[in-house]
């Protein structure tokens, strides 16, 4: 059976896609100490995502349920297989309250590439797999 240690970290600033340096370094050493996956939360807004040391930093998630603004936001799946996992960004976007999956192509793609743009080594291909950039 294989186990898997699964960090979730409340850190970051608010309504900002850009990382602070506590936040890489933090998460990092999460990575160091042994996590095989970290995911943050605090800042309600997509934050980046980066491969450090071949493993997934998922920096913030964002709020998939939570206030009036409008944002995209997201559901991580992680699909776990005989061989490890296979990560996936649902995309969705959140307006006056109500969250909806984004299902139109164009502007599924659209978030994938804005996701591509703020992360550090990380590509999405059509159907939200999240894959390293080598």
């Amino acid at each position: 059976m294989l186990v898997y240690v699964i960090t979730y970290t409340h850190l970051g600033t608010e309504y900002s896609e850009t990382l602070t340096s506590t936040q890489k370094k933090l998460y990092h050493k999460f990575i160091d100490a042994g996590a095989d996956i970290v995911i943050g939360a605090h800042p309600h807004i997509l934050q980046g995502m980066e491969f450090y040391e071949g493993k997934p930093i998922i920096y913030s998630l964002g709020n998939y349920w939570f206030n009036m603004r409008s944002l995209n936001t997201a559901l991580l799946r992680i699909v776990f297989t005989e061989d490890g996992y296979e990560l996936y960004f649902d995309a969705a976007r959140q307006e006056n309250g109500i969250t909806t999956e984004i299902t139109n192509e164009k502007k599924r793609d659209t978030f994938y590439r804005h996701m591509e743009d703020i992360s550090i080594n990380v590509l999405f291909d059509g159907d939200g797999r999240i894959t390293e950039k080598k």
